[in-house]
């Protein structure tokens, strides 16, 4: 009997040390008005997907100057210092260029956290992002102004994708 019970233990902590360790590689943003649509980053496997279509992602390595992201249809880029929390500043990452429009304490699935709101400027699709050097990338944000629509998807998590190292699950 104790055997079992201890093997019953031991298989449980695996199985939970295993979805902790993957769940650190995967981001997955919603939409909150139709759940069914979602984004997600998935670092370990290098992908960017859109429901259930995925497109290789190339990543910023974790020591350069900047947090990244980048594939065909997303990409994002923020400094790796403080000046993502500065209103006005902006950076050029290769030839996206972004800027800190607000820094804000905003309520995201009941929890409020202060954000910056950082737009890239597209030409084609605006592009918002709210940000935090410890939260991570938090929200996405799409803008077409010629047809007049706009979705958002919201970290479905306590940390995003280039959250600090010392960021837990635990909100």
């Amino acid at each position: 009997m104790k055997s079992t019970t201890l093997l019953v233990c031991v298989a449980l902590l695996l199985l939970v040390a295993f979805t902790a360790t993957a769940s650190d590689s995967l981001y997955r943003y919603g939409d909150p008005v139709f759940p069914q649509k979602n984004i997600s980053i998935d670092v370990g496997n290098k992908l960017f997907l859109i429901a259930d279509v995925a497109e290789k992602i190339e990543l910023c390595k974790e020591h350069e100057e900047y947090f990244c992201a980048k594939s065909k249809v997303f990409y994002f880029s923020v400094p790796n210092n403080d000046e993502v929390e500065v209103v006005g500043k902006s950076w050029v990452f290769d030839g996206h260029r972004y800027t800190v429009d607000s820094v804000d304490e905003y309520s995201i699935w009941g929890n409020k956290k202060k954000l910056s709101m950082i737009r890239e400027d597209n030409k084609k699709i605006g592009m918002m992002y709210l940000y935090s050097r410890h939260y991570g990338l938090i929200g996405v944000g799409l803008v077409d102004p010629e047809k007049r629509t706009y979705k958002t998807f919201l970290l479905e998590g306590a940390c995003g994708f280039a959250a600090s190292k010392d960021c837990a699950e635990v909100p």
